[in-house]
């Protein structure tokens, strides 16, 4: 196709693309190439190993894709790689009761892009106190190296696990749930300021483990709380965490989001697959 179009002003230009399915009308190939929404290239691939399908996601404009598929104006340049691998079906144990799995599960990860006047952001900053970052936030920007997204989905349900961000201005980790249906989000972190001169003790051996703590985290930080409704979230922050180094802010942090448990599979028996 010349042109594929999302929105009036946002299309792929130059497509080939080619999808196939399987029982159930589930998704088991999938192969793209095209000119994405800003500069360079979308490219995507779908694999099958061992009945588990794994999609691959790339594109040289992260910002005009976010903006595209999440309507997202915040985010800048940058690359996007996005790495989701769906569950296979694999028939459960007689008398055996599991949980079911997740819908997908992978891992989103941005590199160089650039942050602006982002509210959700601007507010956390300055419950914090970084008026620095706030400048650049609501200036030029601030440029983040890499930003890193493991999480699972289930349903509405998105749980982020170990999610980190890190820029010579600002560091974060983040983790947590949002419930798309309910249009709520629960995340909780750590801020990190001047992230480059305050990590930089975390490669010393040993003191490097007790003074950061955790990857992502500085010598010094705050830790925060983002709990509510999604379009509006409360912030919380501690503002005794920043004197305290390393492994010692654990006592202030605030309580995890928890993920949901999922509830047991009403039989065990395995069902069986519609016809091709």
């Amino acid at each position: 196709m010349d042109r594929l179009a999302f929105q009036d002003n946002r299309a792929f230009r130059d497509v080939t693309l080619a999808v196939s399915f399987g029982a159930r009308e589930k998704l088991t190939g999938f192969n793209l190439d095209a000119l994405g929404t800003g500069k360079g290239k979308v490219t995507g691939r779908m694999e099958v190993v061992k009945g588990v399908r794994n999609l691959a996601l790339d594109t040289d404009d992260a910002g005009a894709f976010i903006d595209t598929f999440l309507g997202f104006t915040s985010v800048r340049n940058g690359s996007l790689a996005a790495r989701i691998s769906f569950p296979g079906d694999v028939p459960s144990p007689i008398n055996v009761k599991p949980p079911p799995p997740s819908d997908y599960q992978g891992t989103v990860t941005l590199t160089d892009i650039v942050v602006t006047d982002q509210p959700f952001v601007a507010r956390l900053f300055s419950a914090g106190s970084l008026d620095g970052p706030l400048r650049l936030l609501q200036g030029d920007g601030i440029s983040l190296n890499a930003v890193t997204i493991p999480f699972s989905a289930r349903a509405k349900m998105v749980a982020i696990r170990d999610g980190r961000a890190a820029g010579s201005a600002i560091g974060m980790t983040f983790a947590g749930t949002v419930d798309r249906k309910a249009e709520r989000v629960d995340l909780t972190g750590s801020l990190v300021p001047l992230y480059g001169l305050n990590s930089l003790l975390g490669s010393v051996p040993v003191l490097g483990d007790l003074l950061v703590s955790k990857p992502g985290e500085g010598i010094f930080g705050l830790t925060y709380a983002m709990k509510g409704n999604l379009n509006e979230p409360g912030i919380s922050v501690n503002p005794l965490s920043v004197l305290t180094p390393g492994i010692f802010r654990r006592i202030f942090e605030f309580s995890p989001a928890k993920e949901p448990v999922a509830q047991p599979q009403a039989s065990a028996e395995p069902v069986p697959a519609a016809p091709e």
